[in-house]
C-alpha cells in the first residue's frame, strides 16, 4: 500500500502547484488546468516544450486513473467478502467506463452551454 500513499501525495502537490500557479478562478475555468500550466511556461528559445509536459500530464492522469480502478476493485473485494479481487476487474472497468460515459458531457455541448449563459449573463 506505500504505492498508494505515494501516488496520492503526487497528485495533492500537483493540485496544489496549480492552484498557486493559476489561481482559484482561472483553474476553475479551465478544462485542463494542469495542461495550462506548462503551456504558460517558457524556457528561453525552446519551442514546443508543451509536448514534453503533455506527455508527463498523460502518464500522471493515466497512473491516476488505475489507482483509483485498483483501490475501487479492492474495496469491492472487501465489501463482498471475496477471497480474490481478479474476478472483479472486468467489472468494476464496465463500471467506471459506463460512468464515466454519462459523466463527461462533450466539449461541443459544453461550450455550447457556457455560451448561452454568458449571453444570459450580459
Amino acid at each position: 500500500y506505500y504505492c498508494y500513499g505515494v501516488g496520492t501525495l503526487v497528485s495533492v502537490i500537483r493540485s496544489f502547484l496549480v492552484l498557486g500557479i493559476l489561481g482559484a478562478n482561472y483553474m476553475q475555468l479551465s478544462r485542463f488546468p494542469f495542461y495550462d500550466v506548462f503551456r504558460l511556461l517558457q524556457f528561453q528559445e525552446f519551442q514546443r516544450v508543451e509536448l514534453f509536459f503533455f506527455v508527463l500530464f498523460f502518464t500522471t492522469v493515466s497512473f491516476a486513473i488505475i489507482l483509483n480502478n485498483q483501490a475501487l476493485t479492492l474495496a469491492f473485494k472487501q465489501l463482498f467478502n471475496l477471497k480474490s479481487a481478479s474476478t472483479l476487474i472486468i467489472p468494476v472497468g464496465f463500471l467506471v467506463l459506463a460512468l464515466c460515459y454519462n459523466s463527461f458531457p462533450s466539449d461541443v455541448k459544453y461550450l455550447a452551454t457556457q455560451a448561452n449563459s454568458a449571453t444570459l449573463i450580459i
